[in-house]
C-alpha cells in the first residue's frame, strides 16, 4: 500500500470530521450496557456486607489437626479455606467456630483457639493453648482457617448452611461472599464485552488515526501483531522459540514438548495434581492417592508399584503389591519416622506366613527413639542399642522348651541392680540356686593346699544395712568384699559358691581335728580305765 501527500492529508481531513461522530457512538454503547442487561443483572445479585467465608473454597467432612495444622477426615465436619488477616482485625460469626487456627505469610501453621464465635487476630507474642511441636520463625497471623464440627452439616451440603463470618463485634445477616457470586458477576461482564467489541469493531473500522485498537505492524526484522485477542484457524507451525507471558493454554494433545520451570495444576471431581518448584502435590477427594493396576497375566495379577529412584538410579523406596502382600521396600536404609503422635503397625488381617494376624520384619528392628509396645510374637532376634533397654514386670516363657537362658557376653556376669543403676544391688529370690560344677566343664583341677580354718577364723563377720535398704528393711549379716580372702572376692562381689567350697574344705579340715580328738580321748579313757584297775588291786593289798 502506497499514499501520497495529498491523500494523507485528506484521510486527516476526514477523521477529524468523524470525530464527534465517534463520541456519539461511544455514548450510545455505553448506554447501551448500562441500560439493556448490566444494572438490572448486577442489580438481581445478592451481595451485602462482606462475607469472608467462601463457599467454593470449603470442604465438606474435613478439619484440621490441632498438632500439625493440617487437613485430616470427619464425617459433617465444614473446613474453611485460607482467609487474610492482619494482627488486630476483629472478625464474628453467626456460628460458634470449633476450631480457628492462624497461619503465617508462606501458611505455616503458628497456633491454634478452641470455641469461637468473635475474636481478634492475635500478635506474634501470643501464647496459643494448641501449636505445633516446632514454630516457624514468622509467628505473624496473615492467614486462619475455621473449623465447625459435631457433624455441623447434618447431611446438609455446604451451600445450605449459610455461614456469615463478618469484620467487627457482631455477625450482620448472611450474604455470600464476593467470590461466590463472581460467577453471576463474570456473566454480566461477559455480555456486556461482547456488546462493546462487536460495536468497537465497527468502529474500528472507520478509525484511521488516534485511538487504533488493533494493528499489524511489518518491518525487515519482524512482524509484531497487537490485539486483545488473536484467533488462529488452521494448522500452526513454529520454527523457532516462543518466549514471553503466555497466559492460559488450552489445547487437545500437546506431543514432542520439554517444558521448563513452570507450574502444571490439573484439577478433576477425584482431586488435584500440582507439579510446581516445590515438588509432586496429590490431593485426592478422598485423601488418598488411588492406583488401579489390571491383571494381564498370571493367576495372582501383575505388580503394581510406585517407584523412587536416587540420583544413582538406586531403589530408595518402592511401594508395591504382589500377590496377597503389600511391601514397602528399599535397597538403602528405611527410616519409618512419625511427629509427635506416634506410629503404628497394624496387622489385624490374616497374613498366611504366619498362620495368625500379625507384622513380619525381616532383618531385624532397630528401635532408635521413643516407645515400642508389642501384643504378639517376635520370630528374630530383638537387639536394643545398649542405650535403651527392655522394661517389664514380668517374663514368662513361651512353651518352647523347657528353660529360660540369661545370656551375657563371653566372660560377663549375671547382675541385678535397681532400675536406672549399676551398682544398687537387690535380692534375688528363688526355689534354689545350683552352680554349675561339672568336671566337664572345668580345666586345670587341683586340691586346695592352704589351710581354710586359718582364712575363716581370720575374716570377720558383720551385722550391716546396704546404702539403698529402706527404713523397714533387716540388718544383713556377711562378710565385707575387701576384708575377704582372695579367693572368694570378685571385682564387686563375694563369690558364695566359693565361700561354700571354702567352709567345705573348713568343715573337713575340722572333722579331722575332730577325729585325732576322738582318737586321743578314746585312748585315754582306755588308759584311765588301766588305771582304775591297778589303783582297785592296790587298795586290795592294804
Amino acid at each position: 500500500l502506497k499514499a501520497d501527500s495529498s491523500r494523507v492529508d485528506t484521510v486527516a481531513g476526514i477523521v477529524d470530521d468523524h470525530s464527534a461522530t465517534l463520541s456519539v457512538q461511544a455514548d450510545q454503547i455505553a448506554s447501551k450496557v448500562e441500560a439493556s442487561y448490566v444494572e438490572g443483572a448486577i442489580g438481581d445479585l445478592e451481595i451485602g456486607g462482606r462475607n469472608y467465608f467462601v463457599i467454593a473454597e470449603a470442604m465438606e467432612d474435613k478439619i484440621l489437626s490441632w498438632s500439625n495444622g493440617r487437613v485430616a477426615g470427619e464425617v459433617g465436619s465444614l473446613l474453611s479455606g485460607y482467609i487474610e488477616c492482619s494482627v488486630g482485625d476483629k472478625f464474628s460469626c453467626n456460628y460458634q467456630i470449633d476450631q480457628l487456627m492462624f497461619y503465617n505469610a508462606d501458611q505455616e501453621y503458628v497456633g491454634a483457639l478452641s470455641y469461637q464465635d468473635n475474636f481478634i487476630v492475635p500478635d506474634e507474642n501470643y501464647n496459643y493453648p494448641y501449636g505445633p511441636s516446632t514454630l516457624p520463625t514468622d509467628k505473624v497471623p496473615a492467614f486462619f482457617r475455621i473449623v465447625f464440627r459435631s457433624d455441623f452439616l447434618n447431611g446438609r451440603p455446604k451451600e445450605d448452611v449459610r455461614v456469615m463470618l463478618a469484620k467487627g463485634d457482631k455477625a450482620t445477616d448472611w450474604t455470600p461472599a464476593p467470590e461466590d457470586v463472581q460467577a453471576d458477576i463474570d456473566v454480566v461482564l461477559n455480555y456486556a464485552e461482547s456488546e462493546i467489541t462487536q460495536l468497537a469493531d465497527e468502529i474500528e473500522l472507520r478509525v484511521e488515526k488516534n485511538g487504533v485498537i488493533s494493528a499489524i505492524n511489518l518491518t525487515s526484522e519482524s512482524a509484531t501483531i497487537e490485539a486483545d485477542k488473536i484467533n488462529l484457524v488452521g494448522a500452526v507451525t513454529v520454527l523457532s522459540d516462543i518466549t514471553g507471558n503466555l497466559g492460559a493454554i488450552n489445547a487437545g494433545t500437546i506431543n514432542g514438548v520439554n517444558i521448563n520451570g513452570s507450574s502444571f495444576n490439573q484439577t478433576g471431581s477425584n482431586g488435584s495434581i500440582t507439579i510446581d518448584a516445590n515438588g509432586f502435590v496429590f490431593d485426592g477427594a478422598n485423601s488418598s492417592i488411588e492406583m488401579n493396576v489390571e491383571q494381564t497375566s498370571g493367576y495372582h495379577g501383575d505388580v503394581a508399584s510406585l517407584v523412587f529412584k536416587d540420583n544413582n538410579n538406586n531403589r530408595a523406596l518402592e511401594i508395591y503389591q504382589y500377590y496377597t502382600d503389600s511391601i514397602i521396600a528399599s535397597d538403602r536404609g528405611l527410616i519409618l519416622r512419625s511427629g509427635d503422635l506416634g506410629m503404628g503397625l497394624d496387622a489385624s488381617d490374616y497374613y498366611s506366613r504366619f498362620g495368625e494376624p500379625g507384622v513380619q520384619l525381616s532383618g531385624g528392628l532397630e528401635i532408635l527413639t521413643g516407645n515400642f509396645s508389642l501384643n504378639g510374637q517376635i520370630t528374630s532376634h530383638l537387639t536394643m542399642d545398649g542405650a535403651h533397654y527392655v522394661r517389664t514386670n514380668v517374663i514368662d516363657h513361651n512353651g518352647s522348651g523347657t528353660h529360660l537362658y540369661i545370656r551375657p557376653m563371653p566372660g560377663g556376669e549375671v547382675k541385678a541392680t535397681e532400675i536406672g543403676t549399676t551398682s544398687s544391688w537387690v535380692r534375688v529370690t528363688g526355689k534354689d540356686f545350683y552352680s554349675a560344677s561339672s568336671r566337664s566343664i572345668k580345666n586345670n583341677i587341683e586340691l586346695l593346699d592352704f589351710n581354710a580354718l586359718d582364712k575363716i577364723t581370720a575374716t570377720p563377720v558383720y551385722s550391716y544395712y546396704y546404702n539403698n535398704d529402706g527404713p523397714d528393711d533387716k540388718k544383713s549379716i556377711g562378710l565385707i568384699l575387701e576384708e575377704s580372702p582372695a579367693e572368694i572376692a570378685g571385682e564387686e562381689a563375694i563369690n558364695h559358691y566359693g565361700m561354700m567350697s571354702l567352709l567345705w574344705k573348713g568343715e573337713q579340715e575340722l572333722l579331722s581335728i575332730t577325729d585325732d580328738h576322738a582318737d586321743r580321748i578314746n585312748y585315754l579313757e582306755q588308759e584311765n580305765q588301766v588305771l582304775k584297775q591297778k589303783v582297785a588291786k592296790l587298795e586290795e593289798g592294804l
